[in-house]
């Protein structure tokens, strides 16, 4: 088994895609950083995820918005323009498992970061 493991190719043990889920799972206080690189690669997906983390998106620019088509301090881009964290009201628990159920994402690994913040790390 290890054998087959070392000569296995490279490119199917990295993830395509990686997602972080940061928050303390007694608050509704959550992040969610790096969904965006699931939109150029799976528009449809992406839209769906979104939508169940309780924002949407204008269909004209790209850009996602609160239900209000807003955009509010839970999704503001950064200097270059990327919604690269979104922060939606819900448990870190009901988003890894959003991602799980709706994304096929898969949880890599789950770390402390203290103070009872927890960041699971979820790939695709």
């Amino acid at each position: 088994m290890v054998v087959w493991f070392f000569f296995h190719p490279l490119p199917d043990l990295l993830p395509i895609m990686l997602v972080l889920v940061r928050g303390d799972p007694a608050f509704t206080k959550t992040e969610v950083i790096g969904l965006d690189i699931l939109a150029p690669r799976h528009p449809k997906l992406y839209s769906l995820i979104v939508g169940r983390l309780g924002y949407e998106i204008n269909s004209t620019t790209n850009v996602v918005s609160n239900k209000r088509g807003q955009v509010d301090e839970s999704c503001q881009p950064d200097a270059s323009g990327r919604q690269i964290c979104l922060k939606p009201f819900m448990y870190p628990t009901d988003v890894v498992n959003i991602l799980m159920e709706t994304g096929g994402f898969g949880l890599t690994a789950l770390t402390c970061q203290g103070n009872s913040i927890l960041v699971w790390s979820m790939s695709k």
